[in-house]
């Protein structure tokens, strides 16, 4: 008797959930960390990347900047940028390793080689 009424909480409860949709968590707008981004020059010392989440729809990057007069400034930076894509993207290489961020910071840029020179032109040739 225990059994059968076991087994028909379960069949009710199974019934019950199946036909229960829970809501996806939606985008709250204001939740983010980072209301405005900018582009973000100079040395930077830390930097903090949050990844997309229930309460913001993008991924964020926050950034310690030393101010020419070695005061820091926490500053969002903009992810749409070269430097922001060189720091997720060396970040992601060191499967988001805290103890291993000043590797991305200090990593040297990926530089375009220079434009090819003009040559001048040897007389009587064209």
């Amino acid at each position: 008797a225990m059994a059968l009424k076991v087994s028909v909480l379960l069949r009710y409860y199974a019934n019950l959930t199946a036909t229960i949709h829970f809501p996806v968590a939606a985008f709250t707008p204001g939740r983010c960390a980072c209301p405005r981004t900018q582009a973000v020059k100079g040395r930077l010392s830390d930097f903090q990347v949050f990844p997309q989440r229930a309460t913001c729809d993008r991924e964020e990057l926050v950034v310690t900047r030393i101010n020419p007069d070695n005061s820091t400034q926490l500053l969002c930076m903009s992810t749409e940028g070269v430097r922001a894509f060189l720091l997720a993207v060396c970040f992601c290489s060191i499967n988001r390793n805290e103890s291993r961020k000043l590797e991305c910071l200090h990593a040297q840029p990926i530089r375009k080689p220079p434009p090819p020179t003009p040559t001048t032109p040897v007389p009587g040739e064209r």
